[in-house]
This record gives C-alpha cells, sequence and structure tokens, in this order.
C-alpha cells in the first residue's frame, strides 16, 4: 500500500506537514523569545543586506515584549546583535539559513483600529554580509 513516504513529502514521517502554511520560517534573537513568537512577516533584501520584520504586539506580555526590542535597538554599533532566521520545511526540519550579526536601524509601530491586536511593530535591520552565514 502507498504512503506518503513513498512520495517523497517532507515531514510526512514526524511532525505535521504544513506545505501551504505562509509562516514557513522563524527569526530568532538570543534572549527575545516574545519577538521570535510574535513575528508575522518578514522582509529580506540580500542585495542591500538587510531586512524588515513586522510583529504584533501581545496583549498579555506587551511590557516585556517593548522591553525586548528596546534591548535590541539600543545596540547601535554595527553587528552587535546575533540573529538567525531560519526556512523550514513545513515540518521540524530547517531547510536552509542566515545567520549572523545585525543592528536595528529603525523601528516603529502601528496603532490601528481595524486590526484586532494591540499594534503592529515595524523594525528595519542591516547585517554586515562578513558576518552572514548563509546555508
Amino acid at each position: 500500500m502507498a504512503s506518503l513516504e513513498d512520495f517523497g513529502v517532507p515531514g510526512s514521517g514526524c511532525g505535521i506537514l504544513h506545505p501551504l502554511m505562509a509562516y514557513r520560517w522563524r527569526i530568532m534573537f538570543p534572549g527575545a523569545e516574545l519577538i521570535t513568537a510574535q513575528a508575522t512577516k518578514i522582509e529580506l533584501d540580500l542585495i542591500n543586506c538587510s531586512f524588515t520584520l513586522y510583529a504584533e504586539q501581545p496583549a498579555i506580555n506587551a511590557e516585556k515584549f517593548l522591553h525586548q526590542i528596546t534591548k535590541i535597538g539600543a545596540r547601535k554599533s554595527a553587528g552587535s546583535t546575533r540573529f538567525s532566521i531560519d526556512f523550514l520545511d513545513g515540518s521540524d526540519g530547517v531547510l536552509s539559513q542566515i545567520e549572523g550579526y545585525t543592528k536595528m536601524l529603525s523601528h516603529q509601530f502601528v496603532l490601528d483600529y481595524a486590526n484586532t491586536g494591540v499594534a503592529t511593530h515595524v523594525m528595519k535591520f542591516e547585517y554586515n554580509p562578513g558576518s552572514a552565514n548563509i546555508q
């Protein structure tokens, strides 16, 4: 009898496969787990070595969330904040990864009555291509 493993579908052997999920990635900053958990969108510019991160402010841990953003933003020296962006296969596996050191260029947040969340935070980062490891 045929099974999903016979067709080479990633994640069919373990975990839950989500091939149509938009969020098949994760971004991580050490010590900033709330930013990782609340990230909703990322725009990568591999030519200019920059990315824009969108995150929804949680209602419950809002103060801790803002503290983590402030902590990352306070590091103004180039390449002082470690980051990694993982491209996921829809299961537990990582297909590829960009990791290195970055600095925050700007942070804005949008208050919108039409949005069900508290606020949407837009953070722009740049990274040094020499410090980045792309796998």
